[in-house]
Formats: structure tokens, C-alpha cells, sequence
């Protein structure tokens, strides 16, 4: 989804009072840019006790030392500063001869300073001859373009009474450019110097700093987000400025690096101001045609090509006439965030708009610094060649950071909003479906109970039942004797006992089962004289069966024992309970005479013995020789009669 920064709203709630925090923040800013031009405009007067001359002398002269007096000097106003042409030719040395006077030689001349706002390409500097001060200019080797101002101390064992005289020697490379000096005590001039250097050196390794870790940051979250361009677009925008801004701090280069170093300046300016055109765009919400923005980068990549085609001949012409494409497109920016302003009504689009105007207006002045046209307008101002764009870009970037953090915190309070809820919701629902879980508990349990009472009349039907309903039958026919009805009555009460004992089994457990079986039947075959022996394994506890399972394991242990009594004739019974295999295996041996396999079975009990170990999955073998025979049973552990 395409992000739109328009419902960014910083300022108060209710409109008026919102309104007049808006009237009030921009009044504020305006008076702190006027106090601070206002203050810039009065360094050069803000003491009384310096001397500033006016006009100087000039010569061209390509000599180390300084030329005779009687040399054709002419004179020139100061600040001198001239453009180069175009077409860039090679330079001579200029020498300038300024004149100041000392009225009274005291103390305090020993402490005297001449101050430069600025030497661009830097120079010696000669007083009453001698050479006092060497500035780094450019060489064979070296290209330096100096955006700090210099303050050279004069010795004061040089320094006479009246009439004195400073000459500087200086090779401009592209403008010509001489500063309008100013001589006094140093520590006055070393506080007009310290807040120059403040402004145009200290101010920018600031921004670069603040931009390089801006950026990172930025653009970290863009790649993490990259449905939200518009921090992209920011961060790219910071990363370029912070690139820009070094020409304020790099100021001396070697001359292999020049070509490469202006071309970084002349991209990174021209892709601030394009990426800056796009966030507008974006924070307006406006859909440009996409043909717009092929132009405006095809006419930033003019700048890369034509430095790499046309070297450092094209310097000037990026400088001049390219850099100043850009100024259209500044003012196009403007006037969609003025639209955005007029549209939205918020004080998020005001402070945008009032940013975005003031580092026009920098950037223009800046451009007519470059061009040599401000010094026309504002002779005053001009000559003290004070670039501007630094300051009024970074309120911008400022005010642009703002907003995408306060956008930033929107979506964090929003998200924290969905989270409150989102916790509620879950809340709500687990509460419904635990009361849906013990809803269906009790369901199932109940089904359970229903089923396991079903089972039970089933099971009491097929067997006690059957075996009841039988013995009346031939009871009502007198086909059985007293002695066969108390057989019937006694086989009826084990079933019932063997039911029981699987049932009422806790936890599914088989061996408690078992035990009850064991007890049982340990006192029947005490009763008959029989031995018995029973073993179980070491881990029987942990065998669980469902207890219709238990039940039919039981009735076929039953038979076999059964058969034992009325058939066998053995005075042994050997009961043996294993897990192997994951089965449980449990064989029933007798030491009586043995049966024969092979004849027809005489009863139902074997027969009901294998239907039931079908029905649980299980096998049953059975084994007989002349003294043993060897019922065993294999059930699967994992038998569930589901």
C-alpha cells in the first residue's frame, strides 16, 4: 500500500488552539532566522576597535616575491571578487597590497591579528616585507578550496607606528576572490573567527555525523520495510547531503583525486534536491507522471557522464548553469508541499512548507553567491561569501526527520492499540473455547458413560444373560439336575465377577484387574487340590487397556482355566504374564493329561475363545502333548477398541 504521510498530525486537538500553536511556531522560527542573520550581518562592525580598509592595491605576477612599488599596480575595491569564464583558462598569481595604520605603537599592537573571512585557495601572506604567515595553496599536487576563514597573527617586533603594509600572494585556480580584512587586537578578531569557523567548519562535521548515522538507520528500516519507500527515499536523501556537506571539512585534495571529489559534490547536490522533489511529491500524495520523474533523473545523470567524458573542463559548467536546473525543481517542490499545506490544514504540512521555503531561499542565495550575482544585490552581504544551504537544508532535514519519527511513533501507538485489543480478543475467545472444551468434555464423557453402559448391557446380555435364559430353558424341561443347576449358578456368578473385576478396573489398568482375577481364582483351585503359579513382569503396571479390551483378555484367561478344571485332570496350573514385542503375551499350562487337537471339539469354549481374540486383533495358540498343554494368547499394547 502506497504510504501516505498526510494523516501525520502534530499540534494540539481542537483546531483554533492548534492554529495558534501553528501561528506561534512559525512566528518563532522567523524570528530566530532574522536574529541570526541579523547577527551575521553585523560581524564584520561588531568591534569598534578593528580597521578595515576598503580598497587595496593589485597586481598580476607570477613572482614569489613582492613586486616594486613602481610596478603598474592598479587599485580595487575590496571585497574583490570576480568570476572565472567558463571556458576555464589557467591563472596568474594576483598579488594584493593593503595599507592600515598603527596610530600609536602600545602593548596592545603586539597582539594584533589581520583577520580573512576567507582565502579560498589560500596564499602568503608579507608584512612590511617580511613573510609572516604561508596558507596551503593549490600546487602541482594539491587542489584546496579553504571554507574556513584564516586569522594570521602580525608580529609585533614588525609592526610600526603609522602607515603599515600587508601583501598577500595568491594563485586562484577557478574564481578570483579577496576578501575585505580586517586588522585589530586578536582577541577580538579570534571571536568573529572562532563563530565563522563554527558556522562553516564545525556546523557541517555535525551534520555529516548526524547524517551518516540518520541514514544507516533510515535505511535499515527501509530494508526491512520495503513497502514503505518513503524511508528510502529519506534515507537516501540524508545519505547524499551528508556527502555533500564534506566539501565543507575536506578542503585540501590531491590533484589525482580532484576530478572524482567534484564530481561526488555536483551528484550528491543534484540527487538532494531530486530525492527531496520525490518525498514532497510523496508527503502530498500526489501521482506525478511517471515520464516527470524519468526527466529529472536523466537530468541528474547528466552531471556523472559529463564529468567523466569532458574531465574538469565541465566543472564550471555544473557549477554555473547545470546546478541551477535544480532550482526549478526546488521551487516545484515548494509548491507541492504548499498545496499539501493548503489541502491538509495540519501543522505537520506547515512546518514542512516554512523548512522547505527557507532552504530555497538558502540555496538560491547560495547559487547567486556562486554565479557572482549577490554581491550586486547585497554588496555588504555578497563580500563576505557566507554559503547558506547547509543551514536552511538541515532545518528541512530537521523537520522531514520529524515527521516520519512522529509517523513512526503513530504506527508504534497504533500497533499498541491492535495489540491491547488483539489481547482482549484472544482473551474473549480462549474464555470461549474453554467453555466449548468442557462443554464437549462433558459431552464426551457423557457419550462415554452412554457407551460403556451399552457395552455392559451387551456384554451381560451375550453372556449372563444367554447363559441365564439357557439354564431356564432346560431348567422348565427338567433336563437338569440340582448338581448342573448349581454348575450354571456358579458359572453365572464368575461372569458376573469377571465383569466387574474388568470395569471396575481404575485408570485402565490391566494388572488391577488381574489381581482381582488372580484372587478369584487362586480359592477354585485351592478348592480342587490344583497348584497354581502366576508370574507377571517387572514393568506390568504401565499395561493399559480399555476395560471392554480387559474384559475379553479375562473371559479367554478364564476359559482356558475353565477347560483346565473340567478336562485336564492336572494337579498344576502355571499362569505366565510377558511383554515382548510390544505384545503382551500371556499363556495358561497345565500338567494334566492332554488333548487331542485333532478330534471335534466337544464344547463351544475353544471356538468362543478365538472368536474373541479376533475381535481384539490378537492371536491364540494352543499346544498339547501327553502330560501339557499350553494355551497362550498375543495381544498387540497399542489394541484400542476405539
Amino acid at each position: 500500500m502506497k504510504p501516505c504521510l498526510k494523516q501525520v498530525k502534530w499540534g494540539c486537538s481542537d483546531v483554533s488552539e492548534r492554529n495558534r500553536c501553528i501561528v506561534a511556531g512559525v512566528r518563532q522560527r522567523v524570528l530566530v532566522l532574522l536574529a541570526g542573520l541579523l547577527f551575521c550581518l553585523t560581524l564584520t562592525n561588531a568591534f569598534a576597535s578593528t580597521v578595515e580598509p576598503e580598497s587595496a592595491m593589485r597586481i598580476r605576477s607570477n613572482a614569489l616575491n613582492a613586486p616594486a612599488e613602481d610596478s603598474p599596480w592598479e587599485s580595487v575595491a575590496l571585497p574583490d571578487n570576480r568570476r572565472a569564464a567558463l571556458v576555464r583558462v589557467e591563472q596568474d598569481a594576483w598579488w594584493y597590497r593593503v595599507d592600515f595604520d598603527v596610530e600609536i605603537a602600545s602593548p596592545d599592537t603586539k597582539a594584533w591579528a589581520a583577520y580573512f573571512p576567507y582565502l579560498r585557495d589560500g596564499g602568503r601572506v608579507f608584512l612590511n616585507g617580511h613573510l609572516i604567515e604561508q596558507i596551503t595553496e593549490s600546487s602541482a599536487t594539491l587542489r584546496v578550496k579553504w571554507e574556513r576563514p584564516h586569522l594570521v597573527t602580525l608580529p609585533g617586533d614588525l609592526l610600526r607606528e603609522g602607515r603599515n603594509q600587508l601583501m598577500v600572494r595568491t594563485h586562484p585556480w577557478l574564481d578570483v576572490s579577496f576578501p575585505r580584512l580586517s586588522f585589530g587586537p586578536a582577541v577580538e578578531l579570534r571571536r568573529v573567527h572562532e563563530w565563522r569557523s563554527f558556522l562553516v567548519l564545525t556546523l557541517p562535521q555535525v551534520t555529516i555525523v548526524c547524517c551518516l548515522l540518520v541514514a544507516v538507520f533510515t535505511l535499515l528500516i527501509w530494508a526491512k520495510r520495503p513497502t514503505e519507500p518513503i524511508y528510502g527515499f529519506f534515507g537516501l536523501t540524508v545519505l547524499f547531503w551528508g556527502l555533500r556537506t564534506l566539501t565543507f571539512v575536506i578542503e585540501v585534495v590531491p590533484l589525482e583525486y580532484w576530478l572524482f571529489w567534484r564530481s561526488v559534490y555536483h551528484t550528491t547536490t543534484g540527487g538532494f534536491v531530486a530525492l527531496l522533489a520525490v518525498f514532497c511529491a510523496r508527503f502530498a500524495d500526489l501521482n506525478l507522471p511517471r515520464w516527470l520523474w524519468k526527466s529529472l533523473f536523466t537530468y541528474w545523470l547528466i552531471c556523472p557522464v559529463a564529468m567523466l567524458i569532458f574531465g574538469a573542463a565541465a566543472d564550471l559548467w555544473m557549477l554555473r548553469i547545470w546546478i541551477g536546473g535544480f532550482i526549478p525543481v526546488a521551487l516545484a517542490a515548494a509548491g507541492m508541499i504548499f498545496l499539501a499545506a493548503w489541502r491538509q490544514r495540519s501543522s505537520t504540512s506547515y512546518a514542512l512548507l516554512f523548512a522547505l521555503i527557507v532552504a530555497v531561499l538558502t540555496g538560491v542565495h547560495d547559487y547567486l553567491l556562486i554565479v557572482g550575482r549577490l554581491g550586486m544585490i547585497f554588496p555588504l552581504w555578497g563580500g563576505q561569501r557566507m554559503f547558506l544551504m547547509h543551514h536552511g537544508a538541515n532545518l528541512m532535514l530537521m523537520v522531514m526527520g520529524g515527521i516520519l519519527a512522529q509517523r513512526f511513533v503513530h504506527v508504534l501507538w497504533a500497533l499498541e492499540t491492535v495489540n491491547n485489543s488483539l489481547e482482549t480478543r484472544i482473551a474473549q475467545r480462549e474464555a470461549q473455547l474453554e467453555a466449548q472444551y468442557q462443554r464437549a468434555h462433558a459431552l464426551e464423557r457423557e457419550r462415554a458413560t452412554v457407551e460403556e453402559r451399552r457395552r455392559i448391557m451387551q456384554d451381560m446380555h451375550d453372556g449372563l444373560g444367554s447363559e441365564l435364559f439357557q439354564a431356564l430353558s432346560r431348567t422348565e424341561r427338567g433336563a437338569l439336575t440340582q448338581i448342573e443347576q448349581a454348575d450354571v449358578l456358579r458359572s453365572c456368578i464368575d461372569e458376573m465377577r469377571l465383569a466387574l473385576e474388568a470395569l471396575g478396573a481404575t485408570d485402565g489398568s490391566f494388572m488391577d484387574a488381574l489381581a482381582d482375577f488372580r484372587f478369584r481364582w487362586d480359592r477354585h483351585l485351592q478348592a480342587v487340590a490344583i497348584g497354581s503359579t502366576w508370574r507377571f513382569p517387572g514393568d506390568a503396571a504401565a499395561i493399559r487397556f480399555p476395560p471392554p479390551t480387559t474384559l475379553q483378555i479375562l473371559r479367554i484367561v478364564q476359559e482356558a482355566l475353565t477347560n483346565v478344571l473340567k478336562h485336564a485332570q492336572a494337579d498344576e496350573i502355571r499362569v505366565t504374564v510377558e511383554i515382548l514385542d510390544g505384545e503382551l503375551r500371556i499363556s495358561v499350562e497345565d500338567y494334566g493329561h492332554g488333548m487331542d487337537l485333532e478330534a471335534p471339539e466337544r464344547g463351544r469354549g475353544m471356538g468362543n475363545m478365538r472368536r474373541r481374540a479376533e475381535l481384539l486383533g490378537a492371536q491364540l495358540t494352543v499346544q498339547s502333548a501327553p502330560g501339557r498343554t499350553c494355551v497362550e494368547l498375543c495381544a498387540p499394547l497399542t489394541h484400542n477398541d476405539g
